[in-house]
């Protein structure tokens, strides 16, 4: 099982910040072409990172028509449509019961996911 999340990211080459879409870990099928490992910047120089070593690195999605840049949460469309199409299940179920929980993750989760092997 895989879950994809909105996560703040500071660009640093436009000084701007940007939502990415991330994964809890590398996935199997096609989607692997698009993910990498990436360190994160701070996002503040006033915020520390807590949960240092699990989140100095994450696993970025790269845009699928610019692999130069992160996919930002205005393409989850594109997202949702390129894992119908390569053999992945959306587990709605589980994202709308985590979704509607009570316990609250740090960064908005967009959906589960798993792969079918054909």
């Amino acid at each position: 099982m895989y879950s994809l999340h909105a996560k703040p990211y500071l660009d640093q080459y436009n000084k701007k910040y940007i939502k990415i879409i991330t994964i809890n870990q590398m996935p199997p099928g096609n989607l692997a072409k698009y993910v990498k490992k990436i360190q994160t910047p701070k996002l503040s120089p006033f915020k520390q990172n807590n949960s240092y070593p699990k989140q100095c690195c994450l696993y970025a999605i790269y845009r699928f028509d610019d692999p130069n840049n992160f996919m930002s949460i205005d393409e989850i469309p594109d997202l949702f449509t390129f894992l119908t199409l390569n053999n992945y299940t959306i587990n709605h179920e589980l994202t709308k019961m985590m979704n509607n929980s009570d316990i609250k993750t740090t960064d908005k989760i967009l959906c589960f996911f798993s792969y079918n092997e054909n």
